[in-house]
């Protein structure tokens, strides 16, 4: 199977330029230096080898991937739970500086069966930064991934949607694939379940990347209606992976 990606002009409406400062989402606040890690004991589970994806042919099946950035944080053990009850399997694309705050809720996602990526140490612009910094960026939060859940992701989803060619390379080095998003609920500006549940399905086509935020209430409230409704219409939910295939390292994938 190829894999088309999208074209230039599309393409032009996600990638941003080396001077640019606008984006699809919001900076993080990672938690500041020298604050003690969160030790969420409730929440521990043992680390855990991935459960092996179910085998999906997104050939014939109307696939739909739902996408969490920012993470973990404290509402991620809740949409965990909602993701469990409806039997759907999601991807997480976590900062760097949150995992060592929540290891166990890292461990949960990757034990529940749902993928993990790299979303930078600190969610900077990369296009901003010298191709040594982005390198610390992603190699600094895939070395803590791995020291949390003893996986080592080959996704990354660069901060704000900003990549091009030379953040690519870096990308390519570290044997990551770059993940964008064809739908942007924009949970983090509207913080209505209403809303974000609107511009989930009024985005949801075969093969889409639903982009969405687990550090905000509203958006795992949201969750479970747009998993009832995608189901209603159809979809099957997968993970990136199970989407894509076999991304390959140094490209930039919008949808299937």
């Amino acid at each position: 199977m190829s894999w088309a990606h999208r074209s230039p002009a599309a393409a032009a409406q996600v990638e941003v330029s080396s001077t640019s400062t606008t984006g699809s989402h919001h900076p993080v606040s990672t938690p500041p230096a020298g604050t003690a890690p969160v030790t969420l004991v409730a929440h521990r589970v043992p680390a855990a080898p991935a459960v092996p994806a179910a085998k999906v042919n997104c050939n014939v099946k109307k696939c739909i991937a739902l996408t969490f950035d920012d993470g973990p944080g404290p509402y991620t053990h809740k949409l965990l739970g909602e993701l469990a009850a409806a039997k759907v399997e999601a991807t997480f694309f976590l900062i760097g500086g949150n995992v060592g705050h929540y290891p166990s809720l890292v461990r949960a996602e990757v034990a529940g069966g749902h993928a993990v990526g790299n979303h930078s140490w600190s969610h900077p612009q990369l296009t901003l930064l010298s191709s040594s910094a982005v390198a610390r960026e992603v190699a600094r939060t895939q070395t803590a991934i791995h020291h949390a859940a003893g996986i080592t992701p080959t996704l990354m989803r660069p901060p704000y949607g900003a990549v091009n060619p030379r953040v690519l390379g870096v990308l390519g080095q570290h044997h990551l694939s770059a993940v964008l998003w064809n739908v942007d609920t924009e949970d983090w500006k509207n913080r209505s379940v209403s809303i974000t549940t609107q511009r989930a399905l009024a985005g949801a086509r075969p093969g889409a990347i639903i982009l969405m935020h687990d550090i905000h209430p509203t958006t795992v409230q949201a969750v479970p209606g747009i998993i009832k409704a995608l189901k209603a219409r159809g979809y099957t939910l997968v993970t990136v992976p199970q989407l894509l295939g076999h991304p390959v390292a140094g490209h930039k994938y919008f949808n299937r």
